[in-house]
C-alpha cells in the first residue's frame, strides 16, 4: 500500500461524503408532486445519516493519519478495513429496520444505540492503535 496516496484518497472521499450528506439530498430524488413525499424523504434519510455517523469518524483519523509513519498506517488499514465496512452494515441495517427499544426501562432505540456506539468505538479503537502503534515505532 502507498500511504502517500491512499491517505489523501481517504481524506478527500470522506471530507465530500461528509459535506454533501450535510445538504438537503431530498430535494433532488423526492418530487414534490409525490404523494409518498413523506415516505421519500424517510428512505433517504435512513440511508443519509448512517453514511455520516460513519464517515465523520474516518473524516478525523484520516487527517491524523498525513503525520504518522507508513507503518502505523499499515496497522490501522488492516484495522479498518475489516471494522469499517462491518460498522456500515450494522448502521445501514439498524436504521432501515423497525425501531426497537435497546432495554426494559424504554431507553434508545437500535438504531440511535448504534449511531452513538459504533462510530465512536470506531473512532476511539483507530486512536488507540495509532498511539501505540506510533509510540511502539519512537525509538525506531
Amino acid at each position: 500500500m502507498n500511504k502517500k496516496k491512499i491517505v489523501p484518497v481517504l481524506f478527500v472521499v470522506s471530507a465530500l461524503f461528509t459535506g454533501a450528506l450535510f445538504f438537503p439530498v431530498q430535494d433532488f430524488f423526492c418530487v414534490e408532486e409525490s404523494i409518498k413525499e413523506r415516505e421519500c424523504i424517510t428512505s433517504i434519510i435512513n440511508v443519509i445519516e448512517p453514511l455520516l455517523w460513519s464517515f465523520l469518524p474516518l473524516l478525523v483519523v484520516s487527517l491524523i493519519l498525513f503525520f504518522v509513519r507508513r507503518e502505523v498506517f499499515i496497522a490501522w488499514a488492516k484495522f479498518a478495513g475489516v471494522v469499517f465496512p462491518l460498522m456500515l452494515g450494522i448502521l445501514l441495517y439498524t436504521f432501515n429496520n423497525t425501531p426497537v427499544t435497546g432495554s426494559w426501562i424504554g431507553g434508545p432505540t437500535d438504531d440511535q444505540l448504534a449511531s452513538v456506539l459504533l462510530p465512536s468505538l470506531f473512532l476511539i479503537i483507530s486512536l488507540l492503535i495509532i498511539i501505540i502503534k506510533s509510540w511502539k515505532l519512537r525509538g525506531k
